[in-house]
């Protein structure tokens, strides 16, 4: 089964991986299928519950709120990292202190 080429005990590891992969891949193919026909259905319920100017304010107020969460994101990421930057910075200073203690 093995050819000459590839040794087996090369083969198992490699086949396992492939294998591997190809399952992620299948797990997020129907992920995204699923994905799609969700917002098909949700699609299809609101053209027949709201009327096109409806929508369209819905869709304008959803662009504002995605752009206020982005912004609101965006400054907590940086706060974090800060916040991650001076801990790092105080344990730095601090194990040199006892460094230079002992």
């Amino acid at each position: 089964m093995v050819s000459p080429a590839v040794p087996t005990y090369l083969a198992v590891p490699l086949l396992a991986v492939i294998s591997k992969l190809v399952f992620v891949g299948i797990k997020r193919l129907v992920v995204w299928i699923k994905d799609q026909l969700t917002k098909l259905k949700y699609g299809a319920e609101i053209f027949t519950l709201y009327t096109v100017d409806e929508i369209e304010l819905i869709l304008k107020n959803g662009h504002k709120m995605k752009k206020i969460k982005d912004d609101e994101t965006r400054i907590f990421k940086k706060q974090q990292r800060d916040k991650r930057i001076r801990l790092i910075k105080e344990n730095w200073e601090t194990k040199i202190e006892e460094k230079k203690e002992n």
